[in-house]
């Protein structure tokens, strides 16, 4: 009996011991004050800083690059030689050219003989003066048709007229900046802009002075936003350092990116002094849609939401806490303004735990 009443015993001890395992200590809640702080509603957008102004230079001349004067990352002034262009002859130009000289020698030695030989008529005065000044002009226009169709052989052939007078192959800076980039090396051809094509690129300046940040944000954020806005625009390139600016362009019209719509934005910046930004670093922009200073506020996860209500837990002795409705106002999905039901200093409970 003795034995049996030890057994049983250690069987009670052992299925209560297990129970209070079970049950754990007690939970201790951790609390937080409520206390004033500044709220800030933003947009996101992703994007970079580039150039407010910036020319791609075009040639006006078919050839190959034969000097280069400038080297990327270069100041220049507006005026100043970026490179030169050596024409080199075109077969099918220089064909074309070379029958337009033919038959433009044909008119002029036909407007020459009848020149020559209505000219004792003039004098005999059997020609009327009308007559032959007609045929004095039409000599002299088939003439410079003549002189035009060589003019035009010897400037593809060699880039200077037959009068002596060199083709302008200079390429010069539109603008004062700094040059970017200039693509073609020495010997590399050259394509001239025209009518029907946008010809080859061969230098690009910008004003490396005044830089704006450009990218896209959702359409869903689009509606909030409006020229003017204060915006915070941060590098990749740079730690802890944000720029302050401006919103000062939206898109009008958005476009597809990857199944989505998307807006184009443009931040003008305010750039500090001792920050050299370079074209092409990698940002991103906030874009403050509201901001509320010195508000009372909880963070958002010590909130209740219950049948459209919100509630807080409000510590009234040592662990011991008690519902109460509060009114919210604007929120930043971290922090959320607590308008009616709640003090500076009153502690609630740290729902985080859960």
């Amino acid at each position: 009996m003795i034995f049996l009443g030890i057994l049983g015993a250690a069987v009670i001890f052992a299925f209560v011991w297990m129970i209070v395992k079970a049950i754990g200590p007690k939970s201790t809640w951790q609390t937080e004050a409520v206390a004033y702080r500044t709220i800030e509603l933003k947009a996101v957008a992703a994007g970079s800083v580039i150039p407010e102004k910036e020319v791609e230079v075009k040639s006006s001349l078919s050839g190959v690059v034969d000097k280069i004067f400038a080297e990327a990352g270069q100041q220049i002034r507006k005026g100043d030689s970026l490179l030169s262009i050596r024409v080199v002859p075109n077969s099918l130009d220089l064909n074309s050219a070379n029958s337009a000289l033919e038959k433009a020698s044909i008119v002029l030695n036909k407007a020459e003989r009848e020149m020559k030989s209505n000219k004792p008529l003039y004098d005999s005065k059997i020609l009327s003066e009308m007559d032959y000044k007609k045929i004095v002009t039409d000599y002299e226009l088939a003439r410079e048709d003549y002189r035009e169709a060589k003019n035009r052989i010897s400037l593809i052939r060699e880039g200077i007229s037959a009068g002596g007078k060199a083709i302008d192959n200079v390429i010069l800076s539109p603008i004062t900046g700094t040059i970017l980039d200039i693509p073609g090396k020495q010997g590399s051809p050259v394509q001239e802009s025209g009518s029907y094509s946008t010809g080859s690129t061969v230098a690009t300046v910008a004003d490396m002075n005044s830089l704006l940040f450009e990218g896209d944000i959702d359409e869903a954020q689009i509606a909030s936003l409006d020229t003017g806005m204060e915006a915070n625009v941060t590098l990749a390139a740079v730690d802890n350092r944000a720029i302050k600016g401006r919103v000062t362009f939206l898109s009008p019209r958005g476009r597809d990116v990857n199944g989505s719509i998307k807006f184009k934005v443009k931040i003008a910046l305010e750039i500090p002094a001792d920050l050299k930004l370079r074209a092409g670093y990698s940002a991103s922009a906030e874009i403050i849609l509201k901001r509320a200073e010195h508000i009372l506020c909880v963070q958002e996860r010590d909130i209740i939401s219950e049948n459209g209500g919100s509630f807080v837990e409000v510590e009234k002795g040592r662990q011991k806490f008690t519902r109460r409705k509060i009114k919210v106002g604007l929120s930043d999905g971290l922090y959320t303004e607590v308008t009616e039901g709640l003090k500076e200093g009153e502690k609630i409970k740290n729902r985080g735990m859960m």
